[in-house]
């Protein structure tokens, strides 16, 4: 199906509620934006593994096979296993 960009830039700023202005296109520079995959990610370096765990609410999207998704993902992962295979006890493992 193909669409206009002014159509999908309607969709997009109607899904986030106004935080997309209009002419230019562009993100509200107020905006502050987070993101629950960030979240862990902060938790897991500052060494606080028993809320990265708890926050964590599965893998990054999934589905997506978009290289830099897929990369972030691994990353995520990779830096949750070896805190879990780090952390003294058998705790975290559950």
């Amino acid at each position: 199906v193909r669409t206009t960009v002014r159509a999908e830039m309607h969709r997009i700023r109607s899904v986030l509620d106004g935080c997309v202005r209009s002419n230019p296109y562009a993100f509200d520079p107020h905006l502050v934006v987070t993101a629950d995959f960030l979240q862990v990610t902060r938790q897991v370096r500052a060494g606080n593994l028993t809320a990265a765990l708890e926050s964590c609410s599965g893998p990054l999207l999934p589905r997506s096979s978009v290289l830099s998704i897929e990369l972030l993902r691994d990353e995520l992962t990779e830096s949750l296993r070896h805190a879990v295979l780090s952390a003294p006890g058998v705790a975290h493992l559950r």
